[in-house]
């Protein structure tokens, strides 16, 4: 009755009542017994259940009970002997351990869930924990994906992950993980302390697992107040470096690695003769960076900081791949825009024709204060598509 909402299709019972005692009593018992069950179970029944009732004493199973004990030569009489052995010995209170077992009614239901609306959720959750507790992982981790989905999508409320119960344990620790990361994802893809913490936490149930320590990683170049000396750096980086041969895919990596590249920079941008340790970096970067894998967000983020240290060239390599897209973001065009017009021979290309047309629908009047100082110079115009296009769009 614990189970999530449901309704009963079809009810069948079948009670039963201990061999000792008059056989009417025992019949009207048994049928008691049932009555009292269907009552029970009214406010779980659809209109015309089907309830099919069947009575029975508990013979084979008292004798099984004494089948090889003390009162064996019973087992071995007819059922008739053996009632009338019981009641003429007075026999049934010594009994009574036994028989008391034999009286129960066994019930098998046909049942139809309820998961309509706010039901569901209750529903998967059940499900999950049910798959948990029989150390059906393969089962739970389907679930749980759904469950992840429905929350991302708001269709669950907060509540439905506090209801998910997975033991602190190693074989459960991909759960574990997963549980986590859909709080991150709730709160918009922010990571907080709480995650930190539970992140270092599952790091001492399963230090094998490949993702908590991604995941921990990730925690700590978001949230440590520092980058740490020399030594901690290396550590850092011996850890990150150790996940290409993991089993997580290395786009996912890659980002991560990006991330602490990102880090240094920001901590030594301001620093004296940091220099070298930023153009370190940068290679770093460059070394294992595929730049057509990669989200426009993480691109672009990464062309400002080379566009910062001057290496244009690769700014509007790693800008390139999203010009021709048809929903190229704005603030992608213009990045690319400013990042050509620091190298002459992009000027005269194709895809610099092509990201200033495309910036003019998107923002014309932004586009228009692109051409003269401190922007585009007007010898942009020696390209005659740009100058074409520039008078086409009227500019005041």
């Amino acid at each position: 009755m614990q189970e999530p909402d449901f309704f009963i299709e079809g009810l069948y019972i079948t009670a039963y009542s201990s061999i000792e005692g008059d056989a009417g009593a025992n019949a009207k018992l048994q049928k008691k017994r049932a009555e009292s069950i269907i009552k029970a179970m009214v406010k779980y029944q659809k209109p015309g259940v089907i309830t099919n009732v069947k009575t029975s004493d508990s013979w084979s199973l008292f004798q099984m009970e004494t089948e090889d004990g003390k009162y064996d030569y019973l087992s071995k009489m007819t059922k008739e002997k053996a009632i009338k052995e019981i009641n003429s010995k007075g026999l049934a209170e010594e009994l009574e351990p036994i028989l008391s077992k034999e009286r129960f009614a066994q019930i098998v239901m046909d049942v139809t869930y309820d998961i309509t609306g706010p039901k569901e959720e209750k529903f998967s959750v059940s499900k999950f924990n049910q798959a948990v507790k029989k150390s059906d992982l393969k089962q739970a981790y389907k679930i749980q994906y759904y469950i992840g989905n429905q929350l991302a999508s708001k269709k669950y409320t907060a509540d439905a992950p506090t209801k998910m119960l997975i033991p602190m344990e190693a074989k459960y620790s991909g759960l574990l993980n997963n549980q986590v990361v859909n709080s991150y994802k709730m709160k918009n893809n922010n990571v907080d302390d709480e995650d930190y913490a539970q992140m270092k936490k599952l790091e001492t149930v399963d230090p094998s697992n490949s993702y908590i320590t991604f995941n921990n990683l990730f925690c700590a170049i978001k949230l440590d107040s520092t980058i740490g000396d020399k030594k901690a750096q290396t550590t850092m980086q011996g850890k990150i470096d150790a996940l290409y041969k993991s089993p997580i895919p290395k786009k996912y990596v890659d980002a991560l690695n990006t991330e602490w590249q990102f880090r240094i920079i920001e901590t030594f941008d301001t620093v004296d003769g940091a220099e070298p340790i930023i153009e370190a970096c940068i290679n770093k970067v460059k070394s294992f960076y595929n730049i057509k894998e990669s989200s426009w967000q993480n691109n672009l983020k990464l062309a400002y900081i080379f566009a910062r240290f001057k290496d244009y060239k690769y700014a509007t390599n790693l800008l390139a791949p999203f010009i021709k897209d048809e929903k190229v973001p704005e603030q992608v065009l213009f990045a690319y825009i400013s990042f050509c017009s620091q190298i002459p021979e992009l000027i005269k290309s194709r895809l610099f024709v092509e990201a200033l047309q495309k910036a003019e629908k998107a923002n014309h009047d932004k586009y228009c204060k692109l051409f003269g100082k401190p922007f585009l110079t007007f010898q942009v115009f020696d390209n005659p598509n740009v100058k074409s296009d520039y008078n086409k769009a009227k500019c005041k």
